[in-house]
């Protein structure tokens, strides 16, 4: 037996393998390998595999079924239930209550044969309810060690959203009435609150048509429907496609078998809820399962019939005999030949069970049959019967070593197509394989870890190179004149091309989207390198307008993977890791002038320099080709990213408007968009290029990025502290950025206050190096500017992120930020390069800020949701809810295999 339990419970497989060890169990009879959903669809599909038992949801079940009906594997299913609790009229109040709280919240409901739909008399209701409520107080939520406590929370992060949409969907969309529980934690988990605690929740006045009646939760939701007849509640208990469990309560026994008898369910229970002993034969109807588990039933589901013929007359039945010379007269249908009496006698042959996967000796029993000679007539085969005698022999005496059995380094991780006979692999099975190098774990190649982490790379390289050359201020160049008129050509083209670059992005995919932005990078600094030559303008301006157009398309990418790819929970930690990647690559990038130029006071970086960062540059646009497609996409939780299945240039223009129109709301976040780059061209030419020599802003490049890693990291985590709500998150990080806002730029004015834009540009002027006296203020504020912008980049993409997890959409909210973002970029360029006074810039860069996250506010107040429903996601797709949820169960399941 090959054991996989469910990744979320792995140890009690552990255990039970040790106990079954220390027992004397030979090796190789029971084996556990531990693993997702994807190590559970191998497992399915091996040859090695002869019969497979699973428990978990109805979907996830008819893919392991029709997985293991290609190798006409025999099967076991006990799949979900949306089971009926009847409380008869004449039943005991007080024990049909009992009987309801164990149906429902043991285990915090996460029971497959839960009791979920409870059916009372409508004049039973007020009764019934009221004994329930005063019973509730007996539900004992606390630590898991104390005894006393008889309530835990749900077994994981995903399942517990779950939940939580149903009794939303409960409350707000169904129209249920909440009796008890709701959207809150448990109140006596003081110092627990970090687990994924669900309140005994009760609905009542339900009706048979809401959501929360119809669907398996898996949770502790009990839901209460009122009858008027007995005939009518058992009708309404078998409206469902599931007929796991059912349940009767009620004085009289007769009855309650009569009812019983007419419940489509496999398992059913009288005045109790959930007892099993191992002698009870349990499965269930309809599509709860197929075969059953446990009894004698249960246990011959784990062998396989053999029959076997032995023929002991010395002679071989065959019609294919020299003809008698004498005329036979066959007057009694037993004178046939052996095919015809063989049929008669069938009963006579017991069936031999044989064999277990370990290959081991088994005792058994064999039928041997005297051979009876034709022609046959009554008399002869009265005469004969008794020589049919059955011999007890052993089977494979020799000595037969246990087969190979298969252990976690033999499973591949294909996704879940794996598991759906006749589909295809969506991706070859080695992208789905974690590798660990010494103690490290490198995530599987097709995960969303890893691919960010090539997104990040890919930045790093090419934006990370742009941000350290222009981080030099005036993109290396004494006069910020062509760099200003580049950059202005450059947010010109960015801002009309991203803003549709979503468009574009949801059409091409992913991988050229990115690669194709990642040119325009490489062009952009050989741009320079030639300025430094021939001072010929023409060519930088050329290659910003070029690299608009790529970095529209670049971004745009980068953010609809950043924000659509990680499940809700992680996406602040998601955007920290891309975030500090990226900037390492302009950390890296400003390194390179500062090791160059460590010696150079003057106003320009060698050509050293600039080579250097357009072999990077380069690096990065062929780095892109070793992303995967986005539907190859696999999260650990075996979901997917939701996405357009067939994506057309029409239905993606048509799908930005309808993004406007469906989330018209993420208008209140453009003016953060349209200020979150205009800082840069004062902090860069208006600051570091104005006060500093070159070798001084390397250095200051390299500490004002490496601030952004740190803001980065800080804002990243502290987005997703699970211990607080996602509304109440989304409130604090908007609170901390605008008192950062108003410390670091006010900062920012005293420092502006000691110089002007007419003092700093006569040739005469000298600019300060880090060794002269005065420096530590400066420095300190440039590396808070980094700090602040990373901290404002970061809850940008977290907002958005917030709003949905469509990566059709996401692609357009990023869209819709690189491209207003673009358009202050290319007004402030312009306004510098008009030579706009210091004092000027600056007060527009802090008024633009503050004011943009003043409008900002309604949104983050009203739209940011602690979770977004699936079936929101959904909406903006031309995917199915199957194809994108995950793999494997969402709730405990377990895969066997014999």
């Amino acid at each position: 037996m090959v054991y996989k339990p469910s990744e979320f419970t792995p140890l009690h497989g552990l255990t039970l393998a040790q106990i079954y060890t220390e027992a004397g169990l030979p090796p190789g009879v029971f084996n556990v390998v531990n693993g997702g959903g994807d190590v559970g669809a191998y497992l399915t599909s091996h040859p090695k595999i002869a019969k497979v038992s699973f428990t978990g949801q109805v979907s996830t079940g008819q893919k392991v079924a029709s997985s293991a009906a290609g190798g006409m594997k025999y099967v076991t299913m006990e799949l979900g239930g949306k089971s009926p609790v009847l409380v008869l009229p004449d039943a005991d109040i007080e024990s049909a209550v009992d009987g309801a709280m164990m149906a429902n919240f043991f285990s915090s409901g996460q029971v497959c044969t839960n009791g979920t739909r409870v059916f009372v008399p409508s004049e039973m209701k007020e009764g019934f309810e009221r004994l329930l409520l005063n019973k509730m107080k007996y539900v004992r939520p606390g630590d898991l060690m104390d005894p006393n406590t008889n309530f835990g929370p749900l077994v994981s992060e995903m399942h517990y959203s779950k939940v939580l949409r149903y009794i939303k969907h409960g409350i707000e969309s169904d129209g249920a009435k909440l009796l008890y529980g709701g959207l809150e934690k448990p109140e006596s988990i003081r110092g627990m609150e970090d687990g994924y605690w669900i309140r005994p929740t009760i609905f009542t006045e339900c009706k048979d048509s809401m959501k929360i009646v119809q669907e398996e939760i898996f949770g502790p939701v009990l839901t209460i429907l009122t009858y008027e007849s007995v005939e009518e509640a058992i009708a309404r208990a078998n409206a469902t496609p599931l007929g796991l469990a059912a349940g009767v309560f009620t004085k009289d026994l007769n009855l309650a078998h009569k009812v019983i008898a007419k419940l489509e369910a496999g398992i059913t229970w009288v005045n109790t809820w959930g007892e099993s002993p191992a002698e009870m034969s349990v499965g269930g109807w309809k599509q709860s399962g197929v075969g059953v588990e446990n009894g004698r039933r249960g246990l011959e589901a784990w062998v396989r019939n053999k029959s076997t013929l032995v023929d002991m007359s010395g002679s071989v039945p065959t019609v294919f005999a020299k003809l008698s010379i004498f005329p036979v007269a066959i007057s009694n249908p037993l004178e046939v030949y052996p095919h015809t009496y063989l049929s008669l006698i069938s009963s006579f042959f017991l069936s031999v069970y044989s064999g277990d996967i370990s290959g081991r000796p088994s005792e058994v029993t064999v039928s041997a049959l005297a051979t009876i000679p034709r022609p046959l007539d009554a008399d002869s085969v009265g005469k004969r019967l008794p020589s049919i005698i059955t011999l007890n022999m052993a089977m494979n005496e020799e000595k037969v070593e246990p087969s190979a059995t298969i252990t976690a380094a033999d499973v591949p991780s294909p996704i879940r197509e794996a598991s759906e006979a006749g589909q295809p692999l969506m991706g070859k099975s080695w992208m789905y394989r974690s590798r660990k190098i010494g103690s490290v774990t490198i995530p599987a190649y097709a995960s969303p870890p890893f691919q960010l982490g090539l997104v990040a790379f890919v930045c790093f390289m090419c934006p990370g190179m742009f941000n350290a050359v222009n981080g030099l201020g005036g993109g290396g160049q004494f006069s910020a004149t062509t760099s200003n008129n580049s950059n202005v050509a450059l947010y010109s083209t960015f801002a009309v091309v991203g803003f549709f670059a979503g468009t574009v992005a949801n059409r091409l995919g992913i991988k050229l989207t990115l690669s194709f932005g990642g040119i325009g990078y490489f062009l952009y600094i050989a741009s320079y390198l030639s300025y430094n030559h021939n001072q010929n303008a023409g060519f930088p301006i050329f290659a910003g307008a070029f690299l608009g157009v790529c970095a529209g398309l670049l971004w745009c990418a980068q953010g609809a993977i950043m924000m659509s790819y990680p499940p809700e929970a992680s996406k602040g930690r998601y955007i920290s890791w891309f975030w500090m990647i990226f900037n390492l690559g302009a950390v890296i990038g400003s390194l390179i002038p500062l090791g160059q130029n460590i010696h150079n006071t003057s106003g320009t970086v060698s050509d050293g320099t600039y080579i250097g960062f357009m072999v990077l540059t380069l690096c990065g646009a062929a780095l892109a080709w070793f992303l995967v497609d986005a539907r190859h996409v696999q999260r650990a939780d075996g979901s997917h990213v939701v996405l357009m299945k067939h994506p057309t240039w029409k239905s993606e223009l048509l799908g930005l408007l309808e993004t406007l129109k469906t989330d018209s709301w993420v208008v209140f976040l453009f003016p953060m968009f349209f200020a979150s780059n205009w800082f840069y061209t004062y902090q860069f030419n208006d600051v570091n290029l104005a006060r500093f020599n070159v070798r001084t802003r390397a250095l200051n490049g390299v500490l004002y990025w490496s601030s952004q890693i740190i803001g980065a990291y800080i804002f990243g985590y502290a987005l997703d502290l699970s211990r607080f709500r996602r509304t109440i998150r989304a409130k604090a990080a908007w609170a901390v950025l605008f008192a950062l806002t108003m410390i670091i730029w006010g900062g920012g004015y005293a420092w502006q206050k000691q110089y002007t834009r007419a003092e700093t540009s006569v040739k005469t002027y000298v600019k300060m190096d880090w060794s002269s006296s005065g420096y530590v203020g400066p420095m300190f504020l440039y590396m808070f500017y980094g700090f602040y912008d990373a901290a404002w980049q970061t809850c940008i993409y977290w907002f958005m992120g917030a709003l949905t997890n469509n990566g059709r959409k996401l692609a357009n909210f990023a869209g819709f930020y690189k491209g207003i973002q673009s358009v202050g970029a290319v007004i402030i360029f312009r306004i510098d390069a008009l030579e706009a006074p210091f004092m000027n810039e600056f007060a527009s860069c802090w008024g633009l800020l503050a004011g943009s996250l003043l409008i900002a506010l309604p949104l983050i107040f009203v739209k940011v949701r602690d979770t977004v429903p699936l079936e929101d996601d959904i909406k903006f797709s031309d995917e199915t809810i199957e194809e994108v949820t995950p793999t494997h169960d969402q709730r405990i399941h377990e895969t066997k295999g014999h």
